[in-house]
């Protein structure tokens, strides 16, 4: 049974109720700006301004990739970093005792192509009854607004806490990690995290890992008049697919982790994008497949990209073009392990008794098969985490929405999660 709210919590809660319109126009803000990689400046700047409304003192700052390099888990991307920043505010204890924590959300977005699968603007936060549409506005803009959110409402009650609260708004959480691991080599630590992806207000378990990689396989052009003659690249590309997909298939019949055990289908291949040819009356000869894979708590990412291989390696077998001219596997993007979150843990405690008080239930810790930052404080700081949001629907496709009724109640669970974990000064 979680305590009552004591009537400091109670007057903290009724701030973030005060100041949820607001929150949701600056909500708008972020969704009205397409922040697709490359194009993340302009959301950051919008987040930097709101730190500083509500009296933080924000850094906003470019990643350095040189530093990003030397770590295993840089996830390499053919993008420039300049003029894409991350921001960051640390709110400082005014006195010690308590614990402290990191806020962690990111403001890129996937593609809201193709167009014709919405019928509001991607770009235009347009709320219809209790919901907000836009591309982001579930993954994960509304949780980015929450985390503030309830940093605001303490803040506006004149509490003090004995524990800092560190905000992290990042970059390239759909792509690379490279962020938040940005934020880890700065420095930046907590004694737990919270991630506010939109979770439907439970808790994640575990997530899975995850690889981006590349298949090319060559062919020989000509003119379709002699295309008996020549090697079509798309066709050679088939029995690459297919080997990828018995990959898939034996790696979900393999035992599973306890937390994936009741899942039918935790791993999942994406064949995401393939670009092949350039006109209908010639025969191509280049093919490039971009894919994603995951693996369960227990494999890693090097074993993983070693399975890509010896599967790629197994469709040339039968195929002599493909033994003479073998498909060449390039990875990038992903590198992201999987990580699992310990619901036993003092900080996943806290939370828990948190969302009964506002929710009310008992929250629930789900395993994921996509993977999250959550992994960084997991894996490389060792710190208690998990994410834990609003509720969202149609994530990475057309539709994309956030129900405004749960990123009010994720923002008060976060507020009573910092009065309770940091610990007030009376």
């Amino acid at each position: 049974m979680t305590n009552p709210l004591t009537r400091l919590e109670q007057t903290v809660i009724e701030q973030v109720d005060q100041r949820f319109p607001a929150s949701m126009d600056f909500l708008q803000a972020m969704v009205r700006q397409p922040s697709t990689l490359g194009n993340e400046k302009g959301v950051q700047e919008i987040v930097y301004q709101r730190l500083q409304e509500i009296g933080l003192m924000p850094e906003l700052w470019d990643l350095d990739v040189e530093a990003l390099r030397q770590h295993t888990n840089f996830g390499p991307m053919d993008i420039s970093y300049q003029g894409r920043p991350n921001v960051t505010a640390v709110w400082q204890a005014e006195a010690a005792g308590g614990k402290s924590v990191v806020f962690n959300g990111h403001t890129d977005v996937v593609s809201a192509e193709p167009l014709i699968n919405w019928t509001h603007d991607p770009y235009g936060a347009e709320i219809v009854g209790d919901w907000m549409y836009g591309r982001g506005a579930a993954d994960m803009k509304g949780g980015v607004a929450a985390m503030i959110l309830a940093i605001e409402a303490v803040r506006s009650a004149g509490v003090c806490l004995r524990g800092n609260v560190t905000l992290e708004v990042v970059i390239e959480e759909e792509c690379t990690g490279n962020g938040t691991l940005a934020c880890v080599l700065k420095g930046l630590k907590g004694d737990a995290a919270i991630v506010p992806e939109s979770h439907a207000l439970s808790a994640s378990l575990a997530t899975v890992g995850v690889i981006w990689f590349r298949v090319k396989t060559r062919g020989r052009a000509s003119h379709a008049l002699a295309a008996e003659s020549a090697v079509n690249a798309i066709e050679k590309m088939i029995p690459v697919i297919t080997a990828l997909r018995v990959l898939e298939a034996e790696m979900n019949a393999e035992p599973r982790h306890p937390h994936y055990k009741d899942l039918p289908h935790p791993i999942n291949l994406n064949i995401g994008i393939i670009r092949s040819g350039d006109w209908p009356s010639t025969v191509p000869s280049s093919c490039m497949l971009e894919c994603r894979l995951s693996c369960q708590p227990g494999g890693s990412v090097a074993e993983l990209q070693e399975r890509v291989r010896q599967a790629v390696e197994k469709a040339t077998r039968d195929d002599a073009w493909l033994q003479k001219n073998p498909p060449e596997v390039e990875f990038f993007g992903f590198r992201a392990e999987p990580s699992v979150v310990d619901p036993t843990s003092e900080a996943m405690v806290m939370l828990a008794n948190c969302h009964q008080a506002i929710v009310g239930g008992k929250l629930a810790f789900n395993p994921s098969t996509a993977t999250t930052d959550e992994r960084f404080f997991l894996n490389n700081l060792g710190i208690p985490a998990t994410c834990y949001g609003p509720q969202g629907e149609f994530i990475h496709a057309g539709e994309e929405r956030v129900y405004l009724p749960s990123v009010l109640l994720s923002a008060k669970v976060m507020a009573l999660f910092l009065l309770r974990w940091c610990q007030v000064i009376e």
